[in-house]
């Protein structure tokens, strides 16, 4: 410990422990976001969330960070004592943990993946592509609209065969094909798009 008040130019081990702290985590923040900037994304999820938000490996940096230079120039500037200082540093700390927190995970739900869910086809009706023949004695194709594109996809019958151009409902999926009816012979639910 000595070599590192040596080091910082400290006094006492308290402002030693904040210097260290202060250094090693804005060290590995700032290696973080070096490697992001060339594509690396090292940032990892701890086993435990915060009401439900994700708590990351740069929010334990940030609360670090922020707390120990708070402690640090806490310790330069005021003639607050250990405890005061500690608390001090503590919340702040907090504070820029929490906003982290909050930042990197509404920054997520921002993210898509661009993958189309086949599930959220049930309930829509769609155009059958190239006809389906009757009671799954074989598969035909059908086109409609998911998830803002259109998209064909196999798809199955266990009533009549049903030729290409007519309307089919959506109801079900087996095996990642559609499973599909007339579309007269049911009704469509609320909301359902037209294809």
């Amino acid at each position: 410990m000595e070599t590192l008040q040596e080091l910082f130019g400290t006094e006492s081990l308290s402002e030693t422990i904040y210097w260290t702290i202060a250094v090693a985590s804005s060290g590995l923040l700032g290696i973080k976001a070096l490697l992001a900037l060339i594509g690396l994304d090292l940032d990892v999820d701890l086993d435990f969330d915060i009401s439900g938000d994700d708590v990351t490996l740069s929010a334990v940096l940030t609360f670090l960070g922020l707390g120990s230079w708070s402690g640090v120039l806490l310790k330069d500037n005021t003639a607050l004592g250990e405890a005061g200082i500690l608390l001090a540093a503590t919340v702040s700390g907090i504070v820029g943990f929490t906003a982290m927190v909050l930042f990197i995970n509404r920054l997520r739900k921002l993210e898509t993946s661009g993958n189309i869910e086949i599930a959220n086809a049930i309930g829509t009706t769609a155009e059958v592509y190239l006809g389906i023949p009757a009671a799954r004695s074989g598969e035909g194709q059908v086109q409609l609209l998911v998830q803002d594109r259109l998209v064909i996809y196999d798809a199955l019958t266990d009533g009549k065969a049903i030729e290409t151009g007519q309307k089919v409902l959506v109801y079900d999926i087996e095996d990642g094909k559609l499973l599909v009816d007339l579309y007269e012979d049911k009704a469509p639910a609320s909301g359902q798009l037209d294809a």
